[in-house]
């Protein structure tokens, strides 16, 4: 799956509010307190997660690629089936940015790609319903951050 937008504002912003999302799950899963320097590509942490049908496991999460303000990606491991989401944040102009989120799965046989795929097909609306939403709440957090100059508790990203 993936989902393009336009945001009116700065790409710096969105992506310090995204690492802000990243530390407070961080935090949550592992129950410690972590900095923002401590993120880097290769960082991983448990997580707990529950699928479609309500059963609960964990993943391995590994940030797999970080380059501030521009690029984001996580590998979701379990049972070696692999889920990839990432965030690709680049200038429109000086007011503007686009921001593209992508959802991919690489399983560890031809079967579960297969069920991926069909999965996949039975639950697009609501998948790209969540993710609407995810984008709708980013908007909402970024024209606060531009409204009342909001800022966040980890981001040591310089304010412009």
């Amino acid at each position: 799956m993936e989902v393009s937008r336009e945001y009116i504002g700065k790409k710096e912003d969105c992506f310090a509010i995204i690492l802000e999302a990243l530390i407070h799950d961080i935090e949550q899963e592992t129950e410690e307190s972590i900095e923002i320097d401590e993120i880097n590509e290769g960082f991983s942490y448990k997580k707990k997660l529950e699928n479609r049908f309500g059963n609960e496991g964990y993943v391995q999460v590994t940030i797999a690629k970080l380059d501030v303000p521009n690029y984001y990606e996580a590998h979701f491991l379990r049972n070696h089936d692999l889920n990839i989401l990432s965030y690709e944040l680049t200038d429109i102009d000086e007011k503007s940015f686009n921001l593209i989120y992508k959802e991919n799965f690489e399983g560890n046989k031809k079967t579960h790609n297969l069920n991926f795929k069909l999965m996949q097909r039975l639950y697009k609306r609501s998948s790209t319903k969540r993710v609407k939403l995810m984008l709708d709440h980013l908007e909402t957090l970024l024209n606060d951050w531009l409204e009342r100059g909001v800022w966040f508790e980890h981001s040591n990203i310089p304010k412009n």
